[in-house]
């Protein structure tokens, strides 16, 4: 009996340590489920924190994008500004000159108008110059032969005295 308990017993210790190896043996897989289960979720905060990172970069150079196009947008709209007050000065300084041409043309064609009255009125002078050049000559002509016939009537009553 007391070697069947003492049998008994040693199997009862090996079990035990069976058992004891189970759990040891269970215990390790279990740390090392949690150990890969701590790993993966590790490796799933990376990845998701990694993601967020990508995004953030994208978001920023799409922000970056935005920026450089609104940049080259005012650029764009200052050039072209620049030039319609460009077109416009060429435009004012155009007008001016013309301005200017059509008023040097107006006192010319004063000028020219002025130049021509004078010349009427110098004609005018003149003619007039003319004329009266003209009927003092007829005058002084007719006087003439009234002159003449003057005489010759005095001479023929001369002629006619001697003869009477």
């Amino acid at each position: 009996l007391a070697k069947e308990e003492k049998a008994a017993k040693s199997t009862e210790d090996q079990l035990q340590a069976r058992i004891a190896a189970a759990q040891k043996s269970k215990s390790h897989e279990q740390e090392e489920i949690e150990v890969k289960g701590a790993a993966a979720a590790l490796e799933k905060r990376l990845d998701e924190a990694q993601r967020r990172q990508e995004l953030r970069l994208e978001e920023e150079r799409k922000e970056e994008k935005q920026e450089e196009a609104k940049q080259a947008r005012l650029q764009a709209e200052e050039r072209q500004e620049r030039q319609a007050k460009k077109q416009e000065e060429a435009k004012q300084a155009r007008l001016q000159a013309e301005e200017q041409q059509a008023k040097k043309q107006k006192e010319k064609r004063e000028e020219a108008q002025q130049a021509k009255l004078h010349a009427e009125e110098d004609f005018e002078v003149k003619g007039a110059a003319v004329a009266l050049e003209k009927r003092l000559d007829d005058q002084q002509q007719r006087q003439e032969l009234q002159l003449e016939e003057e005489k010759h009537a005095k001479k023929q009553e001369e002629k006619r005295e001697e003869a009477q």
